[in-house]
């Protein structure tokens, strides 16, 4: 079972908007309590994002078959590609299987078409097994077992004026962030997340620690995040290249963990806020209050822009100075706790 997201930025050029996406890596066989972390639902196809739900086999079977073609074209293309072969291979789907285990096969898929950023949402078939669809150009995509607690959420937020700025990427990978731990109430859904972006005519995707990348893609993987190019080839790796892959892993994991922190700083001081402002209304906090607290979480919202530029850039020097920023806050707060205890 899933939980797949991809928000819009909203933008007067249509050229000049973003997206951001997320995908936990859970999946789920028989008894819904047999959950198996680790799995990549997130993908990079050219300069495209894609992202399934429903029938693992098939989700990745459609995608393994695109990159061994070496795929390349835009998000538009990428959708129509999956409706071709889901075309070509209907008859083989075991659909009373399917039918039985009220079982789907929907992709999101993110990108641009004629240099304008795209969601798109393809349902090759529904539980019910009826006629694909194509729902394109969204602002939004919500979508996996984890959505049945997102959506509800957002829209209360909406109805009672918790309203995200969709003009900023900042806010807008927040409430992707904050979707993303609601859809984590259900018992199918995880907190491992994967992260994805948009922009310009660029996409890169960061995966969780715990993802295996299989040899045959990680050079796609490491080209499109860090700028470099590996030069492996699948069962001829050398000493010399396993050494680089390792290293390699390192920058990555420690790269995941100081995005993640900052997110998770940024949805912390958010909630601070949002509390403080049900006190004010209630009398019960000052206005002084709600300014330190508003202060706090534009200076995490400063660092997170920061994490933002560093995973758009596709730069391993942007990258590191980016975790050397990071690291050198967390030396800050050790030193903090030091001279506090040594009093």
């Amino acid at each position: 079972m899933t939980n797949i997201i991809a928000l819009q930025t909203q933008t007067e050029n249509p050229k000049d908007a973003q997206i951001f996406t997320i995908a936990d890596d859970q999946t789920t066989s028989g008894d819904l309590s047999n959950k198996s972390p680790g799995s990549s639902k997130i993908h990079l196809l050219d300069q495209n994002i894609i992202m399934g739900t429903g029938s693992r086999n098939y989700i990745m079977k459609y995608i393994f078959e695109l990159k061994e073609k070496k795929f390349n074209g835009d998000v538009d293309e990428l959708t129509n590609s999956i409706i071709e072969i889901s075309k070509s291979d209907y008859d083989s789907i075991p659909k009373e299987e399917m039918l039985n285990d009220n079982i789907s096969l929907e992709y999101i898929t993110a990108g641009t078409s004629n240099n304008i950023p795209k969601i798109n949402i393809i349902t090759v078939f529904d539980n019910k097994f009826r006629n694909r669809n194509v729902f394109s150009n969204q602002q939004s995509a919500v979508l996996g077992s984890g959505s049945s607690f997102a959506v509800p959420a957002n829209n209360r937020d909406c109805e009672i004026g918790q309203i995200t700025d969709r003009t900023q990427l900042e806010e807008l990978a927040l409430n992707t962030y904050n979707l993303s731990m609601t859809a984590a109430q259900s018992i199918s859904v995880s907190t491992n997340l994967s992260f994805g972006i948009v922009h310009g005519e660029k996409a890169r995707v960061i995966h969780h620690p715990s993802i295996y990348i299989d040899p045959q893609f990680i050079n796609d993987y490491v080209k499109h995040l860090l700028s470099v190019d590996l030069k492996l080839k699948p069962n001829k790796i050398t000493k010399k290249q396993y050494a680089l892959t390792t290293n390699i892993n390192s920058i990555l994991t420690e790269f995941y963990n100081s995005f993640l922190t900052d997110i998770g700083r940024f949805h912390g001081r958010d909630i601070s806020v949002n509390k403080y402002c049900s006190g004010l209304k209630a009398g019960k906090v000052s206005m002084r209050k709600i300014k330190e607290a508003i202060s706090l979480r534009n200076q995490q919202k400063e660092y997170f822009a920061e994490a933002l530029e560093a995973f758009k850039s596709g730069d391993l020097d942007t990258i590191k100075k980016y975790i050397d920023n990071h690291n050198q806050r967390v030396s800050e707060s050790y030193d903090k706790i030091k001279e506090f205890t040594s009093v």
